[in-house]
């Protein structure tokens, strides 16, 4: 039912007659790329691009380089094929494993109201509004107990400064995951929902940062699952507070 590899979390769900994945991705954007590379390779683990639904963490200091041409390399830094195929083959794999571990489960769904730690960087009918703060959760439960979290949050994930470039991180996503696995569930993913001009409020990303930059970094030594990256100080990365380029990509 769930499973996760390189840069991607996976929750499959089959009612008997349609098999869905959902993907959740560790990188600012889906990349066009790696969704042109997936739908050829769909069939490998018996699934149709129309049954796969993909989202982001939106992390500002998570890998690029999965986006050619002249925009791409303003929004991701140069161009690297490997990295399109690392994202799609750990993609593929998280679905085969979690298709490996399928079992009738319960479905229940919550939300909680956490307008109060974001803000709508436009504006409109008052200085932040509107605005769409709801965390909201999906629970999956197997009779064995075991269960799973989709969750979602339309906040951007830029605690980072300009300053911290050199560090490759999920961000607040990754500090609720974890803190989800540890406290409610077995296996969380963590989704953006729609971001648009949402962004968290100083107080906010004051609270978060603290608690992610102690904990939550994954320097270029990062443990498994995810990979060990070196800096690569002649070519671009992302800002950590623009998808401009400003410092140094990382390559595997």
């Amino acid at each position: 039912m769930v499973a996760d590899s390189i840069f991607a979390r996976v929750i499959v769900l089959d009612n008997g007659g349609t098999k869905v994945a959902v993907v959740g991705l560790d990188l600012l954007i889906t990349p066009p790329t790696v969704m042109e590379a997936l739908k050829k390779r769909l069939p490998e683990v018996g699934l149709r691009w129309e049954n796969v639904y993909t989202g982001a963490i939106h992390s500002h200091n998570s890998i690029g380089g999965w986006a050619p041409g002249l925009v791409g390399q303003l929004i991701a830094g140069g161009y690297d094929e490997k990295i399109v195929s690392l994202i799609t083959d750990g993609i593929l794999k998280a679905i085969q494993k979690a298709q490996t571990t399928m079992a009738p489960v319960q479905v229940g769904f919550g939300e909680t109201d956490a307008s109060d730690h974001i803000y709508n960087r436009i504006g409109n009918s008052g200085p932040t509004r509107p605005l769409d703060g709801m965390i909201r959760l999906l629970k999956l439960k197997k009779n064995t107990g075991e269960s799973a979290l989709l969750c979602t949050f339309a906040g951007h994930a830029t605690l980072y400064e300009d300053d911290m470039w050199n560090y490759l991180s999920r961000d607040y996503p990754g500090s609720l995951v974890d803190r989800l696995e540890k406290k409610s569930a077995d296996f969380a993913v963590f989704m953006a929902g729609p971001l648009a001009a949402q962004a968290l409020r100083r107080e906010a990303k004051q609270i978060f940062r603290k608690f992610v930059i102690t904990r939550v970094i994954w320097p270029f030594v990062s443990s498994e699952p995810y990979p060990k990256f070196r800096p690569n100080p002649t070519a671009p990365w992302l800002c950590s507070r623009c998808h401009w380029v400003c410092a140094s990509r990382i390559h595997a």
